[in-house]
């Protein structure tokens, strides 16, 4: 009994060794690992932690002459940004080459790292498929490009390794609004070029640096470069060294001379010519280039510091709009104040034109507004962002609400005990749009002297300045039908006619039914008068020449344009917006800011 209590002891024992064994293995496995590589025969030692630059061969490139003038060897262990800074800050290594700029910035406000310097740059490019299923190729920022992959539900790979191009492509999706999950997204953990390569297999989307896409482009078969350009997808190189005051045992002389040495004409020239030979171009641009990169990336430039009031006047339609878009913007800038006057698109003009108001920017109801107005002598360009339809709205308190419809409404608003009203068709696009719908159901119905009986059975007390005012007065029940533009009546929650298609204002297809319509309003100067020939609905925005804040406002009006921006809110609040804008020349997209141009087209 005694001898099997003892054996069982022993077994006992032994499973114990070996499992404390395997643990220990184990855990070894994960909390060291064994350097890539090793430059070098000299006496001293100091210890790199880097990702690409040392795949790719530049780390050797820079080593090799180094180590030979200063007797050393150098260390390499294959590390992305996120785990380099982690190395150092654990006190393995004596230079981290990273691109992550608020880690970086962070372990210097810390204190545990210190002489942060610029070495180079270069881009990210993102890849995919030849046939690109998610369109990114037409996408105008990265941001979009994102967007469009996740609505195609594309196959996206992410490293989700905490790199430096980890954290870059996550940033992305932040400013996309976006939380990437699914099927769809695919996280490697592994390196750059290990993931480039399994996205090329695969045929998904990938942000990959142009460095890594040129060194591995004769391994891949599927994927090209689809967008590129974005400033975001600038990819600016710090070395690091520990501070030598928190870490006593690390090399940080020999660190300290061979990040002066990278820095150096010497090693500036090596980073520059890299890869020109072998690749037929340079893998990496040098730091006087990088340092101008990277004031463009963290928005240093004139053109991106933004701050102050953007005066917006604008059609009272756009209200809605342009709030939820005036508070997602100020939210992106906090140092921007957007101050928005609404009134009828003529008044917003006179404003200007004959008030001499200041102002940033002019948004109307009717593009022609802007053209006979402001240009050539206050803006340079008309951009027709938006279309519309005229609606009749009512709601449950109106007179006849059970019967009314597309084929009845004319009637019913023939009825003297009905009150309806409409905007000032010398103020409002919407006011004289309504009397175009009238005159066009004359025409439509077949019914002759229709328009004049409409308007005899309309008091002029009815007509108001601003087309939003009459809502007021449908909801208290003071009035039962008024003339809005169907996004008003989206916005409000309002019951309305859908009308047809040939009178309701809302298609380009129908023009030339539309111009049989005609009505007479105030000219540009007082006591003149000017006729207005019917079209289809098209909302107008400018910048104006003596815009106060041009910057600020060359920013909203990008906004506006974008997508995932002003793009998405007319979408969800019932306006048609017109994707891709347009102007009416060559000469005066010429006149559009870079900076939202390529979102613009030319039509007649």
């Amino acid at each position: 009994m005694k001898m099997k209590m003892q054996m069982r002891q022993r077994y006992l024992w032994m499973a114990f060794f070996f499992v404390g064994i395997i643990f220990l293995f184990h855990g070894a496995g994960i909390a060291q690992t064994k350097p890539k590589a090793v430059y070098g025969t000299g006496q001293a030692t100091f210890v790199v932690a880097t990702g690409s630059p040392g795949a790719l061969g530049l780390l050797k490139a820079l080593a090799d002459p180094f180590c030979k003038a200063n007797d050393c060897r150098l260390v390499w262990y294959k590390k992305g940004s996120g785990a380099s800074l982690a190395f150092m800050k654990a006190g393995k290594c004596d230079v981290i080459m990273v691109h992550a700029p608020a880690a970086e910035k962070k372990a210097v406000a810390e204190g545990w790292a210190t002489h942060r310097t610029i070495i180079g740059a270069n881009q990210f490019f993102i890849v995919g498929p030849k046939s690109d299923p998610a369109g990114i190729r037409k996408a105008t920022s990265a941001k979009e490009a994102y967007a469009m992959i996740a609505r195609a539900k594309a196959k996206f790979f992410s490293r989700g390794d905490n790199s430096g191009t980890n954290k870059r492509e996550l940033k992305i999706w932040k400013l996309a609004g976006i939380t990437p999950s699914g099927s769809w997204y695919i996280i490697t953990h592994d390196f750059m070029g290990p993931t480039l390569l399994r996205a090329d297999r695969e045929k998904g989307y990938f942000m990959t640096d142009n460095s890594t896409y040129y060194v591995k482009k004769t391994k891949i078969k599927h994927l090209v470069p689809l967008f590129k350009g974005d400033p975001i997808l600038i990819n600016v190189y710090h070395a690091l060294m520990p501070n030598p005051k928190k870490y006593p045992k690390r090399n940080t002389k020999l660190a300290r001379k061979f990040i002066d040495f990278v820095a150096s004409p010497e090693g500036q020239k090596i980073i520059k010519a890299f890869g020109e030979k072998r690749y037929g171009r340079p893998l990496y641009q040098d730091a006087a280039v990088a340092l101008k990169l990277e004031e463009k990336l963290e928005g240093k430039s004139e053109s991106e510091k933004i701050s102050g009031k953007i005066v917006i006047f604008h059609a009272g339609s756009l209200t809605l709009p342009l709030y939820k878009m005036e508070k997602a913007f100020e939210k992106a800038h906090p140092g921007v104040d957007i101050v928005r006057e609404a009134a009828g698109s003529r008044t917003c003009a006179r404003k200007i034109v004959d008030l001499k108001r200041p102002c940033d920017i002019m948004i109307s109801a009717d593009d022609s507004v802007i053209d006979k107005f402001l240009i050539p002598d206050y803006a340079d360009f008309n951009i027709r962002f938006a279309s519309n339809q005229m609606v009749l709205c009512y709601t449950d308190k109106s007179r006849h609400h059970e019967t009314i419809n597309a084929d009845n409404w004319y009637k019913i608003l023939l009825d003297k005990k009905v009150v309806w009203g409409q905007s000032d068709p010398n103020a409002d696009p919407c006011g004289y749009r309504a009397l175009m719908v009238m005159q066009l159901a004359e025409k439509y119905y077949g019914i002759k002297g229709l328009y004049r009986s409409l308007l005899a059975n309309r008091p002029m007390k009815n007509i108001r300045p601003k087309s939003v005012e009459l809502v007021v007065l449908l909801q208290t029940g003071d009035m039962d039908y008024a003339w809005e533009y169907r996004s008003v009546a989206v916005q409000h929650k309002l019951k309305f006619v859908e009308l047809p298609t040939k009178i309701n204002l809302g298609s380009t297809d129908y023009n030339d039914f539309y111009k049989h319509a005609v009505v007479e309003i105030s000219g540009n100067k007082p006591g003149t008068k000017i006729k207005k020939v019917c079209k289809a609905i098209t909302y107008g925005a400018t910048l104006l020449k003596k815009a106060p804040n041009r910057p600020a406002a060359i920013a909203f009006l990008s906004y506006l344009l974008d997508p995932e921006g002003g793009v998405r809110i007319l979408k969800a609040m019932g306006q048609p917006p017109i994707v891709p804008a347009w102007v009416t020349s060559k000469a005066m997209k010429e006149k559009v800011p870079s900076a939202f141009r390529e979102r613009v087209v030319v039509r007649k």
